[in-house]
């Protein structure tokens, strides 16, 4: 399983559970994750995983969405297949 397959599951399981109204730290998405699978907490970025944010180098269309980044530099947690209709920064 893929760091990206372990995320999704993870994400999408507290979504599940959760719904799509809590708004968490980068932190503590890495503690969510590693709590479940261990590894390294550099082994994602949580920007990279934004419906509302891309950098250069990540095909945007390809990659999995799961978060939106708020202005606060926190994230709603959303999960995979959201219907986002927002803008996104480059």
């Amino acid at each position: 399983m893929t760091i990206e397959e372990k995320v999704i599951e993870v994400i999408n399981d507290y979504v599940s559970s959760n719904g799509t109204a809590s708004k968490m730290t980068s932190d503590q998405l890495y503690s969510l994750v590693t709590a479940t699978y261990p590894m390294n907490r550099n082994s994602f970025l949580p920007a990279d995983y934004c419906y509302n944010r891309t950098n250069e180098g990540i095909d945007f269309e390809r990659h999995s969405h799961l978060f939106e980044r708020t202005d606060d530099g926190n994230y709603l947690v959303l999960g995979e297949d959201y219907s986002y209709s927002g803008p996104v920064y480059y």
